[in-house]
């Protein structure tokens, strides 16, 4: 191998090289951003107080507390409903 071609294999590898360092920056940005993106989608789930599952556990309360109160409506009215027939019977049997 003459001092000409390696000289220009030299520059292909150095060439092959400045892409490699160009293409490992563009990775390492890359993965910058997606930490970040993962760190808010992280917040955003997991965060005690307005995260997802805080979210989710706030509605489920909301749903019990709205079941029990269903409950009591629908059985105060169920309890009236047959006070009054028990009341409209007993004046149409006197």
């Amino acid at each position: 191998m003459d001092e000409n071609q390696f000289q220009i294999l030299a520059t292909e590898v150095k060439a092959s090289l400045d892409v490699l360092t160009l293409k490992m920056d563009d990775i390492k940005e890359k993965q910058e951003e997606v930490v970040t993106v993962v760190n808010r989608v992280e917040k955003s789930l997991y965060e005690p107080d307005l995260g997802l599952y805080a979210r989710v556990r706030d509605l489920e309360q909301w749903k019990k507390s709205q079941s029990k109160i269903m409950v009591i409506v629908g059985s105060t009215t169920l309890s009236m409903a047959v006070y009054f027939v028990k009341t409209f019977v007993e004046f149409m049997m006197q």
